[in-house]
């Protein structure tokens, strides 16, 4: 299933955050990228524990997902693939 394919508006859903919001050092980007084929966003950066960091990240409202998915999925885990990370989802 997918839920945002990157194909438009995306520096306006989706934004960059770092552990510089509670004092971190890791610093990174966030870009939206379209070739021929396809649409995706990609997370580059330098994630540093100093200073009890370590993270960058990019996150959108998740609401309306969190619908989404609970309709089709059990639990609140969903797996992304190619990275085959298991992901947490909640809301804030």
């Amino acid at each position: 299933m997918t839920f945002d394919d990157f194909s438009a508006n995306d520096s306006q859903r989706w934004r960059y955050v770092s552990d510089k919001v509670m004092g971190g050092v890791s610093v990174g980007n966030l870009y939206f990228i379209q070739d021929e084929q396809e649409s995706f966003a990609q997370l580059t950066g330098q994630v540093s524990t100093e200073n009890n960091g370590g993270f960058i990240q990019f996150r959108t409202d998740v609401k309306k997902i969190i619908m989404i998915l609970k309709a089709y999925i059990s639990g609140s885990k969903v797996i992304m693939k190619p990275i085959s990370f298991i992901y947490e989802l909640g809301e804030r």
